[in-house]
């Protein structure tokens, strides 16, 4: 008798178990993220580097159809920028400097995001490799990513809760394997009170600079250098003055021109120039038109132009600066 109840056990854990491997998580998944109207996030994000890791406090709201607001501070010096969507377009907001800029785009979707769950579902959605691995709590899925910007981020790992379908963990893999963006969930909600009136440009603005810590800028920083320029290029010219610098860099075919302006605090929330994308670099977000990267380093604007403009190539440039 007991040798039967034993072998009836074990078929039965084997039955389980194949269900479990036979059960389409990526049907789930596309379901589940189908019908969410509403979440909250909060997340650490690492930025892998040579030169020591750059580190992000993530916060994301998301509110059907289309409302989104994603919190981005660098845990280095404090500054937060803030990317909002709302029925008015996409903003991003440097409240510290008062600023907001507009951006012709349809973000998020037209690229990947690592602190993201629609970008990361559309990753899934759109691999048709895309495998998973199962534990007791949790599943995890490899798919590619879809990322404009650097050709280098080829695949990326994320984690899963097995009941609730919350994101635990998210890694953005280069070719070899190795993690250049890690991210971390701490947690994600469903049951909050988001209501539209939270994505306006100037309750967030404002929301946030109460947040913020006095003092998160240096406002007597007046230079910015890259340390890194495509193989071939010199500087030809350079002005150094208190209130900007302008460096221009030559090789036998292209300019880079590459200036930092020391940027005043407004009283009242101005709105910038519209600009044509947004990208993540690995320090905070770049606003992109046709020939030009622009960002903020604490309190310098900067920009860098080049006629011939690669994309992948400027991002690699913009990467690169270091404050003087």
């Amino acid at each position: 008798m007991k040798k039967l109840l034993i072998c009836v056990l074990f078929l039965f854990c084997l039955t389980s178990c194949d269900k479990e491997d036979k059960k389409d998580y990526k049907k789930e998944l596309i379901e589940y993220s189908s019908n969410l109207t509403k979440y909250s996030l909060e997340a650490q994000m690492q930025v892998v580097k040579e030169e020591g890791n750059i580190v992000f406090d993530v916060k994301v709201d998301y509110l059907q159809p289309n409302y989104y607001k994603v919190r981005l501070q660098n845990k280095a010096n404090n500054n937060v920028q803030v990317i909002l969507k709302n029925n008015d377009g996409v903003f991003v907001i440097t409240p510290a400097l008062n600023k907001q800029f507009q951006f012709n785009s349809d973000w998020p979707l037209n690229s990947s995001h690592a602190y993201l769950y629609q970008s990361i579902i559309k990753d899934i959605t759109n691999d048709p490799d895309a495998s998973f691995t199962t534990s007791e709590d949790s599943y995890t899925v490899t798919s590619k990513v879809d990322t404009k910007t650097n050709a280098r981020l080829k695949s990326q790992k994320t984690t899963f809760d097995k009941k609730t379908h919350g994101l635990v963990s998210n890694t953005i893999y280069d070719a070899t394997q190795n993690p250049v963006v890690t991210v971390n969930f701490k947690s994600f909600k469903t049951d909050n009170n988001l209501k539209a009136s939270d994505f306006n440009a100037d309750v967030v603005n404002n929301t946030v600079k109460l947040e913020m810590a006095e003092g998160v800028l240096d406002k007597d920083l007046n230079e910015c250098v890259a340390t890194f320029l495509p193989e071939g290029y010199k500087l030809s010219r350079s002005v150094i003055k208190d209130e900007y610098t302008l460096y221009t860099y030559k090789n036998n075919d292209s300019v880079y021109t590459i200036s930092t302006i020391v940027t005043d605090v407004s009283d009242i929330l101005t709105v910038s120039r519209e600009f044509k994308d947004i990208i993540l670099l690995d320090f905070g977000i770049g606003f992109v038109n046709e020939k030009s990267i622009s960002f903020f380093q604490d309190n310098l604007f900067v920009s860098i132009y080049n006629e011939n403009f690669n994309l992948e190539e400027t991002t690699l440039i913009a990467n690169s600066f270091n404050l003087n």
